[in-house]
């Protein structure tokens, strides 16, 4: 989900590519930033729904104003841009209670273990894919500017519990930054298929599941890069 921090002036992409029309309810430069945030955790979904269930799951994803209400600017003052991206598989990882851990079944450690690290990839690629598109492309700097601009936002709130859930799942917890660093490098492999999905969305608005696959798909590669692997148990 996001609202946006504007750091560069404003793109073209405002304008439909078709009829150079200003979109009919775009007012402010804040769209495009949206637009790449939304299409940053979906690229993240289908890899991440890949990597963990072996197919592409399912998810629509859509911009419009007042998405998740009023969004409260960093620099003061209220904005309506706003997106968010719908799907069943990457939301609400379960911790579960002290005497289940450690799993009797290792297997399913191991998955619910995937499933958390994908979960704060996923919450992550938001904020990352905006600030790559507002100009940090440095993995560290991505980091930090993505933390400036929506470190109070649901998707760390989703990330931080994600994160906090991995210590049931693993001896060793991987690092956070660790999980950043993949996370801005997921970003920066798959960039053609964000800028894609964000190109799209400031025409239509909002795509369902078929509709963005058919976008992202060909921008992905044939062999997932190592950013989207496991990490060692």
């Amino acid at each position: 989900m996001d609202g946006c921090q504007d750091r560069r002036k404003p793109s073209s992409l405002i304008h439909s590519p078709d009829t150079k029309q200003p979109l009919p309810w775009i007012a402010d430069d804040c769209w495009p930033a949206v637009a790449h945030h939304e299409a940053g955790h979906a690229v993240a979904y289908v890899v991440g729904s890949r990597a963990v269930y072996g197919n592409d799951g399912w998810f629509k994803v859509s911009i419009r104003p007042g998405a998740i209400g009023p969004y409260v600017m960093p620099r003061g003052g209220l904005s309506d841009c706003a997106g968010i991206v719908e799907s069943p598989g990457f939301h609400n990882v379960a911790i579960p209670p002290e005497w289940l851990v450690p799993f009797r079944d290792e297997r399913q450690r191991l998955f619910q273990r995937s499933l958390a690290i994908q979960q704060v990839i996923f919450a992550l690629a938001g904020p990352f894919a905006e600030a790559a598109y507002l100009g940090d492309r440095d993995p560290w700097e991505m980091a930090e500017a993505a933390f400036g601009a929506n470190g109070f936002s649901s998707d760390y709130e989703n990330a931080e519990s994600a994160f906090e859930a991995l210590r049931y799942f693993t001896p060793r917890r991987p690092r956070w930054d660790t999980l950043a660093y993949r996370t801005a490098q997921l970003v920066l492999d798959h960039w053609t298929a964000i800028e894609a999905m964000a190109a799209r969305l400031l025409v239509k608005h909002e795509l369902d599941h078929d509709e963005a696959l058919a976008i992202v798909v060909p921008h992905l590669p044939a062999t997932p890069p190592a950013t989207s692997a496991a990490l060692p148990a």
